[in-house]
């Protein structure tokens, strides 16, 4: 029962964090603006958290642990042995895992947007590609499918360009309020993945 309650009135707090994150924005919410829209005293919040801000890492934590799980899952797939030449024979992150993300992002919409909005105060974003980066290091020392060298690009710079097509994209997805489906935007990772912008502007 205890156990209940608890777990209870960490969600109803997150709920609470969630809206006013959206609201007001994470530097001028105060923990008694949360306790207020959670309808709990301060003593119960005091009792889960040391303030706003380890709500904020434990939320975080928590986005990061659940987005990592699906992306951890199916890294690159080679499709056939690796020919440069052609881009389509490598896949970095499976349709699936692409789909569990983006589904993840929409039911957990309200969270996420004001985590990852201007007044959220989060660093969700970069840990998140921090994250992604280490998945495809990990990925790549299996497979050997990462050949940063034959462009002569520094690794930073191969990773941000392989990782726009998928982390920026649902930025800009749940910022503009996730008008399209999961599925739909599955699609436009897949299409950013192998379609170089100078083509966008014939």
């Amino acid at each position: 029962m205890v156990i209940h309650r608890n777990t209870n009135s960490k969600k109803v707090i997150k709920n609470a964090f969630s809206k006013l994150l959206n609201e007001k924005g994470f530097e001028k919410m105060t923990v008694s603006d949360i306790t207020r829209a959670a309808d709990v005293n301060r003593g119960t919040f005091y009792s889960h958290y040391t303030g706003k801000y380890d709500l904020l890492n434990e939320v975080e934590d928590e986005i990061l642990g659940n987005l990592k799980g699906y992306f951890d899952e199916s890294g690159p797939k080679i499709i056939k042995p690796v020919d440069y030449t052609e881009k389509e024979n490598v896949q970095l992150f499976s349709n699936d895992s692409i789909l569990h993300a983006a589904t993840y992002a929409k039911d957990n919409f309200e969270m996420i947007h004001g985590l990852i909005s201007e007044g959220g105060n989060s660093k969700l974003i970069p840990k998140f590609k921090e994250i992604m980066v280490d998945i495809l290091q990990e990925r790549a020392k299996k497979i050997g499918v990462l050949n940063f060298n034959k462009f002569k690009m520094p690794d930073g710079y191969a990773y941000e360009i392989m990782l726009s097509s998928v982390v920026s994209i649902l930025e800009y997805w749940i910022l503009n309020d996730t008008k399209e489906s999961p599925e739909e935007i599955v699609k436009i990772i897949n299409t950013a993945a192998f379609v170089a912008p100078a083509e966008l502007l014939m």
